[in-house]
């Protein structure tokens, strides 16, 4: 179970970066600039080929791995904040 949590947190993160077509992209463009990030389709188009590039160099050297070890770190960072407020939560009512 846990380690499908992590999973899942990976993905969600991964999803939230902002370059399109992802979902970070549309998030930051509709609610902190609302305006187009990229003027053209094309600069789109891309952004997008860069990061699969980013991700295919990362598989094949791992210490060229930028969004592993970006994902890694949000992640961990998410876990423990994750972890210190249920620790709040589950001690507010008596159980830890």
């Amino acid at each position: 179970v846990a380690y499908c949590m992590i999973i899942n947190i990976g993905l969600a993160v991964f999803n939230l970066l902002p370059v399109p077509p992802f979902d970070g992209y549309h998030v930051l463009n509709d609610l902190v600039l609302k305006q187009d990030l990229f003027a053209q389709q094309r600069t789109a188009r891309i952004a997008s080929m860069a990061l699969w590039g980013l991700i295919i160099l990362g598989n094949y050297n791992p210490d060229l791995d930028i969004i592993g070890k970006l994902l890694n770190w949000a992640r961990s960072g998410l876990i423990d904040s994750l972890l210190a407020g249920l620790k709040i939560v589950l001690s507010g009512m008596g159980l830890v």
